[in-house]
This record gives C-alpha cells, structure tokens and sequence, in this order.
C-alpha cells in the first residue's frame, strides 16, 4: 500500500514537473522573458520619477516583485502585472514575508485600466514598446503621470528626462504625460 501510494506521488511529481518545463517553454516563447533589474536601478527608477508616498505606482511587467516592493517601502500604493504565474506568487510570497501591502495580479496589463497611476514603471523588451506607447495613449492617464522605461524608449516620444550613470547597463527614460491628458510630452 506504502510503495502504490510512493509511486502515485512520484508520478505526480513528474507528470507536474514536465507540465512546468512546459507552461516555462510556453511563457518564453510567446511572452517577454524574465531579467530582473538590480535593486540599484530599481531605486534609480523610482528616485527618476519623483514617486512619493501615497502615490499610485503601476508596474508593467513586474516579474519577481522587487520594483514593486520597493515602491511600497517608499509609501507608494503599489499595483504589478505579469503575466508568469511562478512570479506572482514570488512577489506574493515575498511581500507577505517583508510585511509590504501590495497588489500583483496575474494579467495581461493591455487589459488593465492604468488610470489610476501617478507613475507606471517597466522593464520590457524594445518589440513591445510600440505597442504599449499606444495601449499609454488611450489609457485617460492623469496629467503629469510619469512614465518610466529602463533601457528602452518609445519610438515617436520625447522624454522628459534621460537617466544615465555609471553602474547602469542601459539608461532610464522618463516621459510625463502632458496638459491635454492624451498626448505625452517632456512638458513639466
């Protein structure tokens, strides 16, 4: 009885492993992958973009949590979307071990309403970033939400401000959303 129920676990086991390694094959292939920034530059980030406590930060993209997190520590009521399950549950595992209030959803952020931010973060990969200049223009951001890209800029926007120090691999680009709500501008 012992060694039927140690053989159904090892199955088990297995059967959820190979399902793993695929659910990773599928989410590498057909979503950006996962390379998490250095608590540095998630500190550059969110220091580039003025976020202040009580302000509402959205992450696009937000892997293992850790920009996130951060904002939270700052006072920031902190919102992410990803779309690798492992991941949101690391972020939920660590924010509930570092005692953070957070909020990491499991979704496609195309899909989210983004109204809300003071300042939307990301760390995505250069052939999205066409796609999610146009998902931020019909988004109703507020006027003056700011936007920050590490490492890679939307193609067609001015910045407001561009980050780059030594110890970055790429630099940081901060755009603010303009007087007229629609329109992104380097207009303070």
């Amino acid at each position: 009885m012992l060694l039927a129920i140690l053989g159904y676990t090892i199955d088990i086991l297995l059967m959820l492993m190979v399902l793993s390694i695929l659910y990773c094959f599928f989410i590498a292939t057909f979503t950006a992958p996962f390379v998490p920034v250095s608590k540095k530059v998630a500190r550059k980030m969110l220091a580039a973009a003025d976020l202040r406590s009580g302000e509402n930060h959205i992450e696009l993209g937000s892997g293992d949590g850790r920009v996130l997190l951060l904002a939270a520590r700052m006072g920031a009521n902190s919102t992410g979307y990803e779309l690798q399950w492992p991941l949101v549950l690391l972020t939920k595992i660590k924010a509930f071990f570092l005692r953070r209030k957070i909020h990491v959803h499991l979704k496609n952020f195309f899909k989210a309403d983004l109204s809300a931010a003071d300042v939307i973060t990301m760390y995505l990969i250069p052939s999205t970033m066409g796609k999610v200049a146009k998902k931020l223009e019909s988004s109703s951001l507020k006027s003056g939400t700011r936007i920050v890209s590490y490492a890679f800029k939307f193609p067609d926007w001015q910045e407001a401000k561009k980050v780059e120090r030594e110890g970055l691999a790429g630099p940081i680009f901060i755009y603010k959303v303009g007087e007229n709500k629609s329109q992104i501008s380097n207009n303070k």
